[in-house]
């Protein structure tokens, strides 16, 4: 997922690249706070306007609660409505391929 915001991370972006991801980033950690728990989320890019983070799959759909830690600076809690997905794809032209 995609989180947006100002002062969020590091000023240079940094963007992890192996695989699997590791919970922090670049001084960047996220938190996901369901009814089942809280999760550790992968962070995938950290820059000073976006996050970019993995939602473990344990988690449970409903309303969870995302918090971001930069350094020491935490942002407020970030309400959000976790909902099942399947996996999709489109094509570029339309058509199914391109």
């Amino acid at each position: 997922m995609s989180i947006k915001g100002v002062n969020l991370g590091p000023a240079e972006a940094v963007t992890q690249e192996s695989m699997p991801p590791k919970s922090g980033l670049g001084g960047v950690t996220a938190k996901l706070t369901a009814a089942n728990g809280a999760f550790d989320m992968p962070v995938t890019h950290a820059s000073l306007e976006e996050i970019r983070a993995v939602i473990p799959s344990a988690a449970e759909t409903g309303n969870a609660q995302i918090e971001i830690t930069y350094g020491e600076r935490t942002a407020p809690a970030v309400s959000v409505n976790l909902a099942r997905a399947t996996f999709g794809a489109f094509s570029g032209n339309r058509k199914g391929y391109g």
